[in-house]
């Protein structure tokens, strides 16, 4: 069977349209795609960032309160000696 011409640039301009709304589908979904990776790497960046604020705040305070804890053991130490001494000098007396 013979096609017409008619029917021959029918179905080839059919062809061509198909093919260049499937190659825009495919461009336009590229680009979302990059554009959708670029956004969540933003966002992942953002976040890893207010974490390790969020840990750098807690390790300074973490940090504070063990100088302050050996800072107290140390006092203990001084308090017992000064409490010795009290009482050297109060049975001397």
């Amino acid at each position: 069977m013979k096609m017409k011409l008619k029917n021959k640039l029918m179905v080839g301009v059919s062809t061509m349209l198909i093919i260049v709304m499937l190659l825009s589908t495919l461009v336009v979904s590229i680009m979302i795609n990059k554009q959708n990776r670029e956004a969540s790497n933003d966002l992942l960046k953002k976040s890893f960032d207010v974490i390790r604020d969020a840990i750098s705040e807690r390790q300074t305070k973490l940090l504070s309160y063990s100088h302050q804890m050996s800072t107290i053991n140390n006092m203990g130490g001084k308090i017992k000696y000064i409490a010795e001494n009290c009482q050297l000098r109060i049975k001397s007396a």
